[in-house]
């Protein structure tokens, strides 16, 4: 599994999107892989209408999770965006990415 914190405004997060994108794609049949976003941080009245457009304007296929509250991000620890995990299928974090 791979968990991507991000969020709208984050350059570095959009910039890496169409990699993603094809990663995404090519694992999308795959049944061992899945690909979580965590949209974090995000800003705006309506942040679950503002991630729902963005990833419908760039007709992105990612399966989105909204961190309203800041809480899983807080829980993860993280203090920069984007921010990758890869987990074994045990859960145990494998690899970190963090863009600082």
């Amino acid at each position: 599994m791979s968990l991507i914190f991000w969020a709208t405004w984050c350059g570095p997060c959009i910039a890496s999107f169409p990699a993603l994108q094809k990663v995404v794609t090519k694992y999308q049949d795959n049944p061992n892989v899945q690909f979580l976003f965590v949209d974090s941080w995000e800003t705006g009245d309506d942040k679950q209408k503002g991630a729902a457009d963005f990833i419908a304007k760039n007709k992105y296929t990612f399966n989105v999770l909204m961190d309203d509250n800041n809480s899983t991000i807080g829980a993860f620890g993280i203090n920069g965006i984007p921010t990758k995990f890869i987990l074994d299928k045990t859960g145990q974090i494998q690899f970190i990415f963090v863009r600082i």
